[in-house]
């Protein structure tokens, strides 16, 4: 009876923890851009470099830097919430251009989608009746909006001394 109890309480927790592990919270996806800028010097292009500070990270929402810049990738994030929190959006593509050693971030447009998927679960043909006679099942469905949040993830050129 004992081992019957410990391998019922091991299938719980390994039940539990596929389960979790499948519930990650939603991330920043970062699109690296192969862009040669200029004539592809070193002193032109646009470089990796360490990682920084994510309070150093500017975020440009209604307006561009006024010195120029380099485009390391774009930063995207998908919501399904019908009102989602930019403010803490924001924040996550602060941290992200911080990971990959970006002064700024400049806002894109959203972009809103919308995913509709319909089924019907029956037969629209009655063997012994024919076409539309007798119980032919029913249809469901969903629909689903989604805003994808766009950032443009940069570098900005140094002044020289």
């Amino acid at each position: 009876m004992k081992t019957l109890w410990t391998r019922l309480l091991a299938l719980g927790l390994l039940t539990s923890g596929l389960f979790l592990v499948g519930c990650q919270p939603p991330q920043v996806q970062y699109y690296p851009l192969n862009n040669p800028v200029g004539s592809g010097t070193a002193d032109t292009a646009a470089v990796s470099k360490a990682p920084v500070a994510a309070a150093d990270v500017v975020i440009y929402v209604a307006k561009q830097p006024l010195q120029p810049y380099h485009e390391l990738g774009i930063l995207a994030f998908t919501s399904a919430s019908t009102q989602p929190n930019e403010a803490n959006i924001y924040e996550m593509f602060r941290q992200k251009a911080a990971e990959i050693g970006a002064d700024a971030v400049i806002i894109l447009p959203s972009r809103e989608q919308n995913e509709s998927f319909w089924q019907s679960t029956g037969y629209p043909y009655d063997w012994y009746y024919g076409y539309g006679y007798g119980n032919v099942g029913y249809s469901s469905g969903y629909s689903t909006d989604y805003t994808t949040f766009r950032g443009l993830a940069i570098q900005l050129e140094k002044p020289n001394s």
